[in-house]
């Protein structure tokens, strides 16, 4: 019973570790996307200083001017409600730490980039394998087993297991009588002395032993029966905690295969989309293009980079959730051959704005 609560205590306890990890990551998400935005801010004020300068001019026109205007407004809406993120994660990272709520906590990472902790070169059967040797919810139960078997012994052993006590005593033991007697000549005013003596050692050594049935053995019959159901039941609970356990590592495994998969792909497109807003922004600038196209790309750009930071930042949750449903093993069990380095675009948190994400 002892071990079978360590294993449940280490069990809640790797749960909320990872409940904190969750929270700084969500913390560090709400940090990058805020950086984002501000940097999406400054290209967008460049733009409506840009349009509105040619308005004045009469080379551009005035709605463009008024739509680039509006433009910035929005994003300024958009860095608001960013602080407020990133305050609701520094509240909800406070609560789970235990730490003042009142105060703004923002992480020491400058840069959102992706931690592989599991490799990807391990297969779905060798992580399942794992998992069922590290998991400490499955030695729970294991244990829980190894005690409803010890408890159905017992109830079976019970009806031929004598109840013994053994005593054991020992010193000096006398007698004698409680008549007196004065000794032959003696004063008539003497004192009487008892007859007392015949001391001698003595040990004893007592042995009882009997043997008990419940209701005629009735009751015993239904003490092994409640133990063959704990029995079952435990059985059963491992079994269902068992395919817990492979629910969670396959749904994590997959998860961070599809997110490590996804990181490329963002990459490519915050690299064209940096390209094509530099492009038309030039454009723009020398009065060949449209502000609307500008601002088209601006918003495709921001998709882009936020949707690399979300990737990132849920490809790192799947790894720390596969890295808990394995049972968080020694580095031993995961090492594996490198088969590649996993680039990480600069745009995902702007070198201009580590100032505001540290």
């Amino acid at each position: 019973l002892v071990a079978q609560r360590h294993f449940e205590s280490e069990a809640d306890r790797k749960e909320v570790l990872l409940q904190v990890v969750t929270a700084y990551l969500n913390i560090l998400e709400a940090n990058g996307a805020r950086s984002i935005r501000y940097a999406i801010r400054e290209s967008s004020a460049e733009v409506a200083r840009v349009t509105e300068a040619f308005a004045k001019t009469g080379q551009g026109r005035p709605a463009d001017a008024e739509r680039a205007a509006a433009e910035l407004l929005n994003r300024d809406s958009e860095l608001l409600e960013a602080d407020g993120q990133a305050d609701r994660a520094s509240a909800m990272l406070a609560r789970v730490v235990g730490l003042d709520q009142s105060a703004r906590y923002h992480p020491l990472d400058n840069f959102v980039v992706p931690h592989l902790i599991v490799a990807n070169e391990l297969s779905l059967s060798e992580l399942l394998t794992v998992a069922v040797l590290q998991r400490p919810e499955l030695k729970a139960q294991q244990t829980a087993i190894s005690r409803s078997l010890l408890q159905l012994d017992s109830a079976r052993l019970l009806p031929f297991s004598p109840n013994v006590f053994i005593g054991l005593s020992a010193g000096g033991f006398g007698g004698g009588s409680n008549l007196v007697a004065q000794p032959v000549g003696s004063s008539p005013f003497a004192r009487d002395q008892a007859q007392f003596g015949s001391f001698a050692n003595r040990t004893d050594l007592d042995v009882l032993a009997y043997w008990s049935l419940q209701n005629l053995c009735v009751g015993n019959r239904a003490m092994i029966q409640e133990a063959r159901s704990h029995l079952r039941s435990a059985r059963w609970e491992e079994t269902a905690t068992l395919e817990q356990v492979r629910k969670e590592v396959s749904v994590a495994q997959r998860r961070s295969a599809i997110r490590y998969a996804q990181l490329e792909v963002g990459e490519t497109s915050i690299a064209e989309a940096t390209e094509a807003f530099q492009e038309d922004l030039a454009r723009t600038k020398s009065n060949e293009g449209l502000p609307i196209e500008v601002l088209e790309s601006l918003r495709l750009l921001e998709r882009s980079r936020l949707a690399y930071l979300r990737s990132v930042m849920e490809f790192n949750r799947a790894q720390f959730d596969l890295y808990v449903a394995l049972g968080q093993p020694p580095a031993d069990m995961l090492a594996r051959p490198a088969s590649g380095v996993i680039s990480v675009a600069p745009a995902a948190v702007d070198n201009e704005d580590s100032e505001e994400i540290r």
